[in-house]
C-alpha cells in the first residue's frame, strides 16, 4: 500500500537514524520510498528544513517564497502535505484532482507536531507496516500514517458523485491513474533528489 508516512521525533540525531533506517528497508527491498522531506517545527508557527538528511545540521528555514519554490519542486501528495501544514497556497503548482491529503490528517499531525520537533515525512510503498513500525521503534517516535489511494479515492466520490451506471468506468479511470502515478513517482524517486539538491545551492 501506498502512504505517506510521518514519523516525529524530538532531535536531529533521531532524525537522521529514522532516514537511515527507512533507507536501509528501502535497499532491502522491505519497502519502497518515492518522496522524503525532514522538516522541524519552529516557535513561529513555521518550519524549518533538513537540507541533506545524511550530516549533522544543514537546516534551513521555510518562509516566503522559499516554501513555495520547495512545494513547486517536490510535487506529490508530498508538496500538498507541505503546503497544508505550513498553510501555504497551492494554487497552480498541485493538481488538486490527482490527490487530495485529508484536512483532518493535515490537523491531527500539526496538532501533534510541537515547536522543536523533527518529522520525517516519506511517500511510501509498503506491504505491511511492521517493518518500518519494528526498525523505528527503539528511536522511541510517534507515526502517522494515511494511504493515498484512499485520500484520492475518497476525494473523487465526494465531488463527483457519479450515477451508479457511470461508477464501473470512473473506477477504471481511478485505477489507471493510481498506476499512472506510482510510476511517475517511481521516476520522481531519483530526479526529486537532484532537483532539491539544485534548489538549495542556488538559495
Amino acid at each position: 500500500m501506498e502512504n505517506i508516512l510521518i514519523y516525529i521525533v524530538d532531535s536531529t540525531e533521531k532524525s537522521i537514524a529514522v532516514n537511515h533506517t527507512l533507507a536501509d528497508l528501502d535497499r532491502n527491498g522491505d519497502i519502497s520510498i518515492y518522496e522524503s522531506i525532514t522538516i522541524r517545527k519552529t516557535d513561529q508557527g513555521g518550519f524549518d528544513v533538513l537540507k541533506d538528511a545524511t550530516e549533522e545540521g544543514g537546516w534551513k528555514t521555510l518562509g516566503g517564497g522559499a516554501i513555495g519554490a520547495l512545494i513547486g519542486i517536490v510535487g506529490g501528495p508530498l508538496g500538498l502535505l507541505l503546503g497544508g501544514l505550513t498553510g501555504t497556497f497551492i494554487g497552480a503548482t498541485m493538481d488538486t484532482e490527482e490527490f487530495v491529503v485529508s484536512t483532518d490528517f493535515i490537523d491531527q499531525v500539526n496538532n501533534s507536531l510541537q515547536v522543536g520537533e523533527i518529522a520525517v515525512i516519506t511517500v511510501v510503498d509498503e506491504t505491511s507496516p511492521d517493518f518500518v513500525d519494528t526498525a523505528l521503534q527503539p528511536l522511541e517516535g510517534r507515526s502517522f500514517r494515511t494511504s493515498v489511494d484512499e485520500a484520492y479515492d475518497h476525494y473523487q466520490e465526494r465531488v463527483e458523485k457519479a450515477a451508479s451506471e457511470e461508477h464501473a468506468a470512473e473506477k477504471a479511470k481511478r485505477e489507471a491513474k493510481k498506476a499512472e502515478r506510482k510510476e511517475k513517482r517511481a521516476e520522481l524517486r531519483e530526479s526529486v533528489k537532484k532537483k532539491i539538491s539544485d534548489w538549495w545551492d542556488k538559495l
